[in-house]
């Protein structure tokens, strides 16, 4: 028996129209596809706005009692220094507090 090759009918019927026939024939997504995909990834980025602002609020607190927490060992540590006496206090009327022990 002989062998033909493998799609021989398509060469004598023109060969690229029919071959055509066993790819794929969707090869890009269509409009409501891509408008569907940026809807949801627009949703998505709304919702992870709203959680980052309460994070960023929280990274804010938790700075400023970082903050504090050294101020106090600073003064801490100066008293422990100096007799168990606090930092200076500045007094003068040009001072931004002028207060008399602020501390």
């Amino acid at each position: 028996m002989p062998t033909r090759p493998l799609f021989a009918e398509n060469t004598i019927r023109g060969g690229a129209s029919d071959a055509r026939r066993f790819s794929f024939t969707r090869a890009a997504f269509t409009l409501i596809e891509l408008l569907a995909v940026i809807t949801i990834l627009s949703i998505l980025a709304a919702l992870s706005f709203v959680g980052l602002g309460s994070m960023r609020k929280k990274a804010d607190a938790a700075t400023c009692i970082n903050n504090m927490r050294s101020t106090a060992q600073g003064v801490l540590a100066y008293a422990a220094d100096h007799d168990g006496y606090f930092p200076p206090v500045n007094d003068t009327p040009e001072s931004p507090y002028p207060k008399p022990n602020s501390w």
